[in-house]
């Protein structure tokens, strides 16, 4: 009984796996429900092999942070004389599985991870990690804010690559600046006000990291390309410069960059502040040999409807 209970299980397994079909909306290969999960860790493995020390000495000590934890120690012995956590820990993994179910993957804190900047402020300490400005009182190891430096772009479905970029910082009394790959931004530190953020014109910005993997449309070694289809994407709309060309761009929750073309693109971007604006767009999409490294496809734009952030 036992047998034909397991042959009954294989074969209705094989008969929904062969039935299985490919939703023509959904341009990855990954399951719906496994993208965020499979996305964090990709992010996760990018950004650990760029993770550096950096140490600070001041009158109270020297300070070493790595990986969002700030260490205090004594400037003879080394010792540890305080440890401040800027993050939460992560989420305890789910409850018990159930029998040959997949184990949940380790629960991931991206914002750690993105490459960090520390400065001295009278008495205190700057640390930027990503889009959290921490201000430190040095002497107790405490923080006094935790500045939120988002701004309008940051519901950006990308937006892990810009903060990926190591900034550039300026210090210049109370005033913060902090250049990224394509935007800028000035904090009042004091404060832990931000005061303005912008993108860079086109000729300062660089292209940000992307993680390393294949795109996901590319065909397999000896296979034709993929046909153009139908699809409905939804995403933020920014613009990526290709060499001396800008392009503007779709950039989906999936971490896929397509490239926008069409007459609907003209009616696209005369949309007041197109730049950040989060869109649905039904188009056809397309993959080609020409592609900048940066894009996973090219959506010709048939419709589209502006969302809110």
């Amino acid at each position: 009984m036992k047998r034909i209970i397991g042959l009954l299980i294989v074969t209705l397994a094989c008969l929904r796996f062969a039935g299985a079909q490919p939703d023509p909306d959904q341009p990855l290969a990954i399951p719906p429900d496994r993208q965020p999960k499979v996305a964090a860790r990709v992010v996760q493995n990018l950004l650990m092999q760029q993770q550096k020390a950096i140490v600070q000495s001041t009158p109270h000590g020297v300070f070493v942070l790595r990986n969002g934890i700030l260490a205090l120690l004594d400037t003879q012995t080394l010792q540890p004389k305080n440890l401040l956590e800027l993050f939460p820990p992560p989420p305890p993994p789910p409850g018990p599985q159930a029998p040959f179910a997949a184990a949940p993957p380790a629960p991931v804190n991206v914002d750690r991870l993105y490459p960090a900047s520390l400065l001295p402020f009278e008495d205190d300490l700057l640390i930027l990690i990503g889009d959290h400005l921490f201000r430190v009182d040095a002497a107790a190891v405490k923080p006094r804010y935790d500045a939120d430096l988002s701004g309008p772009f940051g519901q950006a479905a990308n937006r892990w690559r810009e903060l990926a970029t190591p900034p550039a910082l300026e210090l210049k009394g109370d005033m913060l600046y902090i250049v990224r790959a394509t935007q800028m931004c000035v904090v009042n530190v004091r404060e832990g006000k931000l005061l303005a953020t912008v993108q860079l014109p086109p000729a300062l910005q660089i292209n940000a990291p992307r993680a390393p993997q294949a795109r996901r449309d590319q065909p397999a070694d000896g296979q034709p390309p993929e046909p153009p289809r139908e699809v409905t994407l939804v995403g933020t709309v920014l613009q990526q410069q290709d060499g001396a060309k800008t392009l503007w761009t779709l950039s989906t929750a999936e971490d896929a960059v397509y490239i926008l073309e069409g007459d609907g693109l003209g009616k696209l971007l005369a949309t007041p502040n197109a730049e950040g604006i989060r869109a649905r767009i039904i188009g056809t999409l397309r993959v080609d040999e020409n592609l900048p490294d940066f894009a996973d496809g090219r959506l010709e734009i048939k419709e589209f409807q502006i969302l809110p952030k």
